[in-house]
């Protein structure tokens, strides 16, 4: 009885230890510097040509468009891709279809989030948010992120067309 009490112990402690690991970066602990440097080395050697904004978050240009990457110090197992304010909503009338056109894109694709943002609800915004093992795992998922956040656009864009 104590060796099957001790096997379960040791069994609970390596699937605690695992949960940790998979939820802070594999036991690395990640300033917003690091994540910074990160996603800004990736990003500058790929073209994006990223700058860090004022809240310390990493704005990138793609496709004639800004985008943010929001850093999350005490998750840096969190991934978080917006591209904002893509669709201006001009008055209540529009404000009525865009958030038809947001469920249906955000139904039609996988991960992809569109919603109504702005201070006054005045623009449309996508964002794409993942967990990854390790901060550096966003690399094997970003070129994705991207082309599902130009899927959400594209299902948005049709409907409002219509």
């Amino acid at each position: 009885m104590k060796k099957a009490s001790f096997i379960l112990c040791v069994l609970l402690c390596a699937v605690l230890s695992a949960c940790q690991s998979f939820s802070t970066g594999v036991g690395r602990t990640w300033t917003k510097g690091q994540l910074q440097d990160l996603y800004m080395t990736y990003l500058g050697d790929n073209g994006y040509s990223p700058s860090i904004n004022s809240d310390g978050d990493i704005l990138f240009h793609y496709d004639d468009g800004n985008y943010y990457i929001f850093i999350e110090e005490d998750d840096p197992g969190f991934f978080w891709v917006v591209y904002p304010n893509f669709w201006p909503i001009e008055s209540d009338f529009e404000r009525a279809k865009v958030a038809a056109a947001a469920s249906y894109a955000s139904r039609m694709t996988k991960v992809a989030k569109v919603y109504i943002s702005g201070s006054n609800n005045n623009n449309t915004s996508i964002s794409v948010e993942i967990l990854l093992r390790t901060p550096e795992d966003f690399k094997l998922f970003f070129n994705r992120i991207l082309s599902i956040i130009a899927s959400a656009r594209n299902h948005f864009v049709q409907q409002m067309n219509r």
